[in-house]
């Protein structure tokens, strides 16, 4: 979505301002369709996946949330990690 034009697909950069409000500085991670697909793939192999699809048309705009656990930070996660090693 970052490449978009409003020429090709009017909207997009409104669209794009409105997904980095809406997340309030969480990270975002933008990837190809088919990387995006596989993720998903593998993950539902594990977890239950929710799909929810909408009729905007914006092409490339899909939106994909991981959500993680607030009770341990990515950081100690990485830790108890490097210490299992």
């Amino acid at each position: 979505m970052p490449y978009v034009p409003d020429a090709d697909a009017p909207g997009v950069s409104e669209y794009r301002t409105q997904i980095k409000s809406s997340l309030h500085g969480l990270s975002i991670e933008q990837m190809p369709h088919e990387k995006v697909i596989a993720t998903v793939d593998e993950t539902s192999r594990q977890f239950r996946v929710l799909v929810l699809k909408t009729t905007m048309t914006i092409p490339y705009s899909s939106v994909f949330i991981r959500l993680d656990c607030k009770y341990w930070s990515a950081d100690a996660e990485k830790r108890l990690r490097a210490r299992m090693r």
